[in-house]
């Protein structure tokens, strides 16, 4: 019986970190939609180095 008490806890301890990572995560890519919002993204990510002129 106490080790199910113990599984549970680390379940719901480990599910609450889940969450908090899923929405620093969130938080972190609206952070970086708002700061690059000018920056063409498929241009960045089509070409990751920059050809020499």
């Amino acid at each position: 019986m106490p080790l199910l008490l113990h599984t549970f806890a680390i379940q719901t301890v480990s599910l609450n970190l889940l969450f908090q990572t899923q929405s620093l995560v969130r938080c972190f890519h609206q952070f970086l939609a708002t700061c690059f919002s000018g920056t063409p993204w498929l241009l960045v990510r089509a070409s990751p180095v920059r050809p020499e002129p």
